[in-house]
C-alpha cells in the first residue's frame, strides 16, 4: 500500500505477535506498526478478509515490555521470498492499549 495514503505513519520494528484465529494460535513477526494496523510475516498464508485477534509484544527498552491485545481485519496476504506478508487493520483496541501503542510509537520515532 502506498505510504502517502496512510492515515497514520508506520514505524519499522522487529517484535513478536501472537495471531489467534478460531482454530489455532500462531507466532508471527511484526514488520511495521501504526496506530491503525500492522504488517507481519508468517511461514504460511493468512486468508484476507477474516478477523483475527492479536497479542503484540512491544519492547520499549531492555527493562520495559508491554503486551497489547487487539482485533483486526486481514487486508492482504502476499508471498515474498518463501514467507507470507500480511496486513492487519485494527478494528478493536481498548483505550488503555491505544495509549500504550501511542506511547510506544512515539518512543520509537523520537
Amino acid at each position: 500500500m502506498d505510504d502517502d495514503r496512510r492515515k497514520y505513519p508506520r514505524i519499522k520494528i522487529k517484535q513478536m505477535v501472537l495471531i489467534h484465529n478460531q482454530k489455532e494460535i500462531t507466532n508471527a513477526k511484526v514488520k511495521d506498526i501504526s496506530k491503525s494496523g500492522l504488517s507481519f510475516t508468517t511461514q504460511f498464508p493468512i486468508e484476507p478478509n477474516i478477523n483475527l485477534k492479536a497479542s503484540i509484544t512491544l519492547q520499549f527498552t531492555e527493562n520495559k515490555t508491554e503486551i497489547i491485545n487487539c482485533e483486526g481485519l486481514v487486508i492482504y496476504c502476499c508471498e515474498i521470498e518463501n514467507t507470507f506478508n500480511s496486513g492487519l487493520e485494527f478494528s478493536a483496541v481498548s483505550d488503555a492499549h491505544k495509549e500504550i501503542l501511542k506511547e510506544f510509537i512515539e518512543s520509537q520515532t523520537y
